[in-house]
């Protein structure tokens, strides 16, 4: 097992696919390992830690009532009087209360190591009452994790358009958006009729790209859901980009090295890996939310652009700066 930085368990998670739009040239494909949802991983998902938190307060109040009977016993048993039972069980549960606030957490804390059966006791119990409760849910990874680079868009044909467009706006071209109906099919070839959460940029590009692989799969609309996300924008280049700049700023990168060097008024690769990275915490609580058995979450597709869907490997699959500069661009199929 390789533990990341975030405490995130890399053997469990889906893995990479890339489909459509872009080819998979240079790209992992993905971790070996993984574990999609079914019956037999919410067993081995709901371990011991899934269940100690109520098994504590379970077996602490049971051990501070058995404490507070007994010293309320006591404390009769120096008086004048014979007390009823019942008396006994309500200073016991009024004493166990206070003792509990006390004392409770470093007494249970001393008998479960030196009473490990009772442990046990109280954390079959508390997994029987939780686990009763979460019988209809369930929390595992998704199948599979699919990055589609966008179609060819009018940037890629003519660089003359970035002294004039932002590259926020630039759309596909008729071969772009065709690119993306083919994705479709192929992305539908694969997932089938499983459901699947679709994050894409905001980019006109991608969200036309979103559009055609939804178009051309045929998806139904049941089964998908669509979230658009800034933090997989492409690497900012500025407002407006002069392709006459750009031999210029290309041998400057190459001396820097890709990941470090930071555009003129834009981004260097290393500042969209944090937003990955951010990102990517948002993935994980997606991926890991507890969801009704008969509504899993078994893809996750994201459109994005080339260096994005790059630093997004790097960080998922945690490549080094070295690893990262051997991956050359993604192509378009």
């Amino acid at each position: 097992m390789v533990e990341s930085e975030n405490n995130v368990r890399t053997d469990l998670n889906p893995p990479l696919l890339n489909i459509g739009a872009s080819s998979s040239a240079g790209v992992s494909p993905g971790l070996s390992g993984s574990e999609s949802c079914g019956p037999e991983v919410v067993e081995r998902r709901r371990d011991r830690k899934s269940f100690e938190g109520f098994s504590v307060l379970l077996m602490t109040g049971f051990l501070m009532l058995v404490l507070g009977v007994l010293l309320g016993a006591t404390w009769n048993r120096g008086g004048t009087r014979s007390a009823p039972a019942e008396e006994y069980l309500t200073i016991g549960i009024g004493t166990g209360i206070v003792a509990f606030l006390l004392i409770g957490l470093l007494f249970n804390a001393a008998v479960r190591n030196s009473l490990p059966w009772l442990d046990e006791f109280f954390f079959g119990v508390s997994k029987y009452i939780v686990g009763n409760k979460l019988r209809h849910t369930q929390k595992c990874r998704p199948k599979r994790i699919i990055l589609v680079r966008h179609g060819q868009s009018i940037g890629n044909v003519d660089k003359e358009v970035y002294k004039t467009i932002p590259d926020n706006k630039l759309s596909l071209t008729t071969r772009g958006y065709e690119q993306a109906l083919e994705a479709g099919k192929k992305l539908k070839a694969t997932v089938q009729d499983e459901t699947t959460l679709f994050f894409t940029s905001p980019y006109v590009r991608t969200k036309q790209t979103l559009q055609g692989i939804l178009v051309g799969g045929d998806f139904d609309e049941s089964k998908i859901s669509v979230r658009e996300d800034s933090r997989l924008r492409e690497q900012e280049f500025g407002n407006f980009q002069d392709p006459r700049d750009w031999e210029r700023v290309a041998d400057e990168r190459r001396r820097v090295g890709r990941f470090w060097y930071r555009i003129p008024e834009g981004e260097s690769g290393a500042d969209v890996y944090d937003r990955v990275t951010i990102f990517l915490q948002t993935l994980y609580r997606e991926m890991d939310a507890v969801r009704p058995k008969n509504q899993p979450l078994e893809n996750i597709v994201i459109v994005s652009h080339g260096l994005a869907i790059r630093l997004f490997c790097m960080r998922y699959l945690h490549w080094t700066v070295e690893e990262f500069d051997q991956v050359l661009f993604i192509s378009r199929t």
